[in-house]
């Protein structure tokens, strides 16, 4: 039976306050298979601002794909592509260093 779910929530935990729109479409049968998109807004993670978006989908061949990007402060993460058999995926993070004495 498919299902969907389509909110606006916030939560928190961990020194962390999660607020956005999410969007869930699943099925449970007769595989596992679903799209799942976000949106941050007006979120943070561990007394900084966090801010993304993304999609993942999963396809009833179990084949994985995604394209996620986050920032928290002037630190980035950005996640594309997939986990099949032939697909390409990258890995992006990019963080400033801060030396102290």
């Amino acid at each position: 039976m498919p299902w969907a779910l389509i909110r606006r929530c916030s939560c928190r935990a961990a020194d962390a306050r999660l607020t956005g729109i999410f969007a869930l479409d699943a099925r449970l049968e007769p595989q596992v298979s679903g799209d799942l998109d976000f949106e941050l807004v007006e979120s943070a993670a561990l007394g900084r601002p966090l801010a993304g978006r993304g999609t993942a989908s999963l396809s009833p061949s179990q084949q994985l794909a995604v394209d996620v990007d986050l920032t928290v402060r002037s630190a980035r993460l950005r996640a594309s592509g997939g986990w099949a058999r032939r697909d390409a995926t990258w890995l992006s993070i990019s963080m400033p260093l801060r030396w102290t004495n």
